[in-house]
């Protein structure tokens, strides 16, 4: 390595570094700068990645290089030397795999073991099993709690009894969830069981409902309300027909877990050949087993219709309807045995029946009766065994049909089964008396003693347990010593006593009135196998895997062993682990199939009364070593470091192809850093340490940055900047020349020219496109760089031009240091197009006018406003173009109604403010007249940006309304009496709206008799709302009452008023006779001149000849 200052060297890493490096990398803060220990001539350094780390961590695999590294390099930097130091490790690092409790156990495969408990030990010897469902001859040696032999259970002491009569209707209850054809139903804890009679399978016939709506159970801790049958042993019948199913005609639940099903698989019919008895093990709520199928119509007994379990006999009655006979048999060991001798005979005059209850001295059927109903008819045992039943009072009809009747110690239940006709759950009273009212607290049971002849060392006892109310519960213990020591009981978790003994006893505690015990089963053994095995679930890992460590904690007693193995290619090859002890699997041997993890126990004793037991292990494991391991800097694709085989010790990278692509990859100009990935390949996945960085780097002599002031320029007469920012290479030891060409898109490419001593020049302009101040070309050199500022200001030739970038030559003293380096972020502007804006119209007055406002024509206006170059604040030297404004009328729609006319031009003036006056036009047209501030004369190139939104409409009017006919005419003969009078103004521009007509009418207003009217002898009135016509004629008419005048008798009439511009009517006439001491208007005759006003007529009259 080349360098004045070198880190101190690092050796090979043994594996506790690495491990200590890997664990640390992640810790240290990240850092944005490059470290840079030294500048001079000889060279400076860079010893970190670009996040301020002085190692990382790569991840790679196959087909999936790493990507995350990166070193970042100054822009300009030529590398002399690079070196790094790659190593191996974990594409993980360390996992593990725990075993510490019961459901892990569970999860593997046990040979002699016991996992069903949180710690691991040897099998139970020839284990016993004593399966307790409290069945009707239950009682306990002590305790208080109350053994319910309607629901088979024990529960809390109840403090009443109930008692309904026969066949009493108590509830019912829409059920449509079943299916189209509901079978049977009967209560089973806080459920309902129902079934379906049409399923087209046996394990999907029955459904868990409510008990309380019907609806069917939801939630996947219930499997939705599906009962799963397990039929392995059962032969179940196939269905005879495709259109027929699998359904439950009538129930018998026993005292054991049990329950029987009278199975169809045509309901429409009652041949024995569609039906069998199915005996199921229904100890858990939604997970039955088949343990029998029966057929009891042999001997000639034939079809069976109903069957039922009796509580007061302990015996299953099935009702064989061809020969109107209730049979019993003996349900025990798996058989189902038909008492040759116990059997009742009856009469019935309705249809066959579908369901029936035995119990005590009485025989209950729900019996089809037509379509539509059945009945429920009870019968008593009166005679011997083999007599005929007696019929009681008392039936009651059922508005529909169904199937079953079962009693579940408190009623009689049975289902409807047409859904369509909305099926009914149905409950009626049994007329039977039973207990209610549980009593709230607590209360135990106390089972009997099982004794053995050895001592008993474990147990595992599983229990079955409802309560509805909230903190409701039952607890359990037991004991292997007749109850001198007790063990609290987790159901289905295996106990290894603590105090062994010959005697087992069982107890439970109900805390609160809803808590109910359904049954308890115990599974115990004397001994404890010799030797076992348990081997866990496979742990698919991505890579291979290099190394395991196991940990256990276990009790090993004398005499007893326990080994650990692991195997990482799925059982095919085991290695023995020491507790705590690390060792590394041999990956060739795996041939690419490493990475499958299994581990197993060995567990063996001599002593059949201990065993041994581990409480936890865990599996440290790390997956493999990257192999084929590339380096790729700049992830181009080139490798410009490869190492064969798995990486394992630490490898150095240091050769010509990294320098080499380095500096391929460095930017040379610009300000700030380059980042580099360093991508790394490998054959197999693994993660890779690169550390050990040393980069060896000089400056060149390089451009920074190009900038512009204020970014944009225009031909304003201003020149500005161009700033060109470059720094001298380590080696070299001034700049001499730099070459700027403007990349302008318009024919021309200027070349501004920089020369050390600030000589600057301009050339390769032959469109005249740039003005450049070379006289003001200056330069300054602080720390290294130095800033060239170059004044230029375009020329009106050059048009509008967005995003100009410059190419730059750079030379030193060593000669070209930059050749054709382009910039990518000056984005100048170029900009020469004018817009005009701020319009403002005043009056002589001073009155700001606004659009559509009214102004006195004939009068001044002044128009003011700004221009300068479009998106700027910048403005032109004067004298570069022309303003004018222009006017034209406009109809009342808008629409010009000319060419427009030019009032005022001018040359553009300075400062970017602009102020023209004129006189305006008389008057305009009624939709008035729209000016318009405009240029002309523009530069070549240049523009006027905003055409036509330098405008203003205003009305003008500066002429008075003329008055152009009236009626009567001057000189008309008119009769007397109720006159019309008509008034014609013309005026085009805001006509008046009122005139005052003045009158004088002789024989009623000469005061004085002098035949002539005087000013003060004129009357007047208002008229208004004129007749409007084209041509700005406005039609005032009215009446005048002239009736008193007589034969030639005049009337004067003369209008004044003005219109809304306040211009007075014209040609409206005046008195006729001034008020003295003016004469009276007179002909040189003496005779008045009528001619003042505007209408003089005579009356006249008609007169019989």
């Amino acid at each position: 390595m080349s360098g004045s200052d070198s880190p101190p060297y690092v050796g090979r890493s043994s594996p506790f570094l690495l491990v200590f490096l890997l664990l640390i990398s992640s810790l240290v803060p990240l850092f944005s700068t490059v470290q840079e220990v030294e500048a001079n001539s000889n060279g400076r350094h860079i010893y970190t990645f670009s996040d301020g780390t002085s190692s990382a961590i790569a991840l790679a695999s196959p087909g999936s290089p790493a990507r995350n590294i990166m070193v970042s390099l100054p822009k300009g930097a030529e590398v002399l030397d690079a070196e790094l130091t790659l190593s191996g490790a974990s594409s993980t690092g360390w996992n593990q795999v725990t075993t510490t409790n019961r459901a892990d156990w569970m999860s593997g495969e046990s040979n002699s073991v016991e996992p069903r408990s949180d710690d691991l030990s040897l099998g139970f010897n020839n284990p016993e099993t004593s399966f307790v469902p409290y069945s009707i001859d239950s009682t306990p040696t002590s305790g208080d709690a109350w053994y319910d032999d309607a629901s088979f259970s024990i529960r809390q002491p109840h403090s009443t009894n109930a008692s309904e009569s026969r066949f009493s209707q108590q509830r019912s209850m829409s059920t449509s969830s079943v299916g189209t054809y509901s079978g049977a139903v009967f209560k089973h804890r806080d459920w309902l069981v129902a079934s379906d009679l049409r399923s087209t399978t046996f394990g999907g016939m029955l459904r868990l409902l409510h008990a309380n709506n019907g609806t069917q159970v939801q939630g996947a801790a219930l499997n939705n309300g599906m009962i799963s049958i397990d039929t392995d042993g059962c032969s179940i019948p196939s269905l005879p027909f495709t259109w027929s199913g699998y359904g439950i005609r009538d129930w018998a639940i026993t005292d054991d877990e049990r329950a029987f099903g009278l199975l169809t698989t045509y309901y429409s019919s009652t041949s024995s050949q569609y039906h069998r008895i199915i005996e199921f093990d229904i100890r858990y709520i939604n997970e039955w087993k088949c343990l029998a199928v029966h057929d009891p119509s042999t001997n000639n007994h034939g079809d069976y219709s109903g069957i039922s379990y009796d509580r007061s006999r302990d015996l299953v009655w099935v009702n064989h309807n061809l020969l109107n006979r209730v049979v019993a048999y003996h349900a025990d060991d798996g058989g189902f045995t038909r008492n040759s001798t116990l059997f009742y005979s009856y009469f019935m005059n309705s249809g066959t029946p579908r369901g029936m209850v035995v119990n005590g001295s009485y025989v209950y059927f729900r019996t089809y009766s037509t379509w539509q109903q059945d009945r429920l008819d009870a019968y008593a045992i009166t005679g011997n065994i083999g007599s005929t039943l007696t019929q009681q009072q008392g039936a009651r009809s059922i508005p529909a049909n169904g199937y079953g009747l079962v009693y579940d110690g408190q009623r009689l239940v049975t289902q409807d089964y047409y859904s369509w006709s909305t099926a009914y759950y149905r409950e009626y009273g049994s007329g039977w008396a039973y207990e209610i009212s549980p009593i709230p607290g607590t209360s135990t049971w106390v089972s009997e003693s099982l004794e053995t002849d050895d001592e008993i060392l474990a147990a595992n006892m599983e229990v079955d347990w409802s309560a509805s109310a909230a903190g409701d519960r039952v607890d359990y213990w037991i004991s292997a010593d007749n109850g001198t020591h007790w063990e609290p009981v987790t159901n289905n978790e295996t106990i290894r006593f603590t105090h062994t003994g010959s005697q087992l006893r069982w107890k439970l505690e109900l805390i609160g009135s809803t808590a109910v015990s359904w049954w308890s089963s115990i599974e115990y053994s004397t001994g404890y196998e010799s030797i076992g095995d348990w081997t866990s679930e496979l742990v698919q890992t991505g890579t291979e895997i290099g190394r395991v460590r196991a940990t256990w904690i276990a009790d090993v007693p004398s005499d007893s062993s326990i080994e650990v193995h692991v195997s990482a290619d799925n059982g095919t090859n085991w290695l023995t682990i020491q507790n705590n002890v690390e060792v590394q699997f041999d990956n060739t041997s795996f041939s690419g199939a490493g990475n499958r993890l299994k581990y197993r126990l060995l567990m063996e004793t001599n002593d059949s009364s201990v065993t041994p037991v581990i409480e936890n292990l865990v599996i440290n494991y790390e997956e493999g070593w990257p192999a084929s391991v590339r380096l790729d800097i700049g992830n181009d694709g080139t490798m410009e470091f490869t190492h064969t085989g798995v990486l394992t010790d630490p490898q150095v990278a240091d050769n010509q192809e990294m320098i080499d692509a380095f500096n391929a990859h460095t930017v040379q100009n610009g300000e700030g850093e380059t980042d580099i990935i360093l991508a790394i390949h490998a054959g197999s996945a693994g993660r890779v340490l690169l550390s050990n960085l040393d980069i060896t780097y000089r400056y060149e002599s390089r451009i920074i940055e190009a900038t512009m002031e204020g970014g944009t320029i225009v031909p304003d007469g201003e020149h500005r900047n161009l700033i060109v920012r470059a720094a001298v290479g380590d080696i070299a030891t001034s700049l001499l020349r730099l070459d700027v060409d403007i990349m302008s898109g318009q024919g021309s490419t200027p070349r501004l020219t920089w020369i050390s001593g600030n000589t600057c020049s301009i050339s390769n302009d032959p469109l005249g496109l740039v003005s450049f101040d070379y006289s003001n070309c200056s330069s300054q050199e602080i720390g290294g760089v130095t800033s060239i500022r170059m004044p230029i200001m375009p020329n009106w030739e050059w048009d509008d031009e967005n995003d100009v970038e410059v190419r730059v030559d750079l030379e030193d003293d060593l000669g070209l240091a930059v050749n054709d380096y382009e910039t990518e972020n000056l984005d100048l502007r170029v900009e020469n197009d004018i817009v005009l804006g701020a319009l403002e119209v005043t009056d002589e007055a001073g009155r700001v006018l606004l659009p559509s406002d009214w102004m006195r024509g004939g009068l001044n206006a002044t128009f003011t406003g700004t221009i300068s170059f479009e998106d700027t604040s910048r403005y032109p030297r004067p004298g570069n173009f022309g303003l004018q404004v222009m006017g034209r009328n406009l109809t009342l729609d808008g629409l010009p109604m000319e060419e427009p006319t030019i009032f005022i031009n001018q040359s553009n003036p300075s400062y970017g403010l602009y102020s023209m006056t004129f006189q305006t036009p008389f008057q305009s047209s009624p939709g008035g007249m729209l000016f318009e501030v405009s240029l002309f004369n523009m530069k070549n190139g240049s523009n006027f940006v905003n055409p036509g939104q330098n405008t203003i409409k205003l009305v003008l009017d500066g002429v008075s309304p003329l008055i152009i006919a009236s009626t009567p005419s001057d000189g008309d003969e008119t009769h007397a009496g109720n006159q019309p009078i008509s008034i014609t103004i013309q005026d085009s521009v805001d006509p008046p709206e009122e005139i005052t007509v003045h009158y004088w009418i002789e024989n009623q207003s000469d005061l004085n008799y002098n035949k002539v009217p005087d000013r003060s002898e004129y009357s007047s009135m208002l008229f208004r709302s004129p007749e409007i016509k084209s041509g700005g004629i406005n039609v005032f008419n009215g009446i005048l009452d002239d009736s008193w005048n007589v034969h030639k008798e005049r009337v004067s009439i003369y209008v004044t008023g003005e219109d809304t511009s306040g211009n007075t009517i014209a040609l409206g006439g005046d008195p006729v006779c001034p008020e003295p001491p003016s004469p009276c208007n007179k002909d040189i005759r003496g005779i008045s001149d009528w001619t003042e006003d505007l209408v003089t007529y005579i009356t006249r009259e008609e007169f019989e000849p």
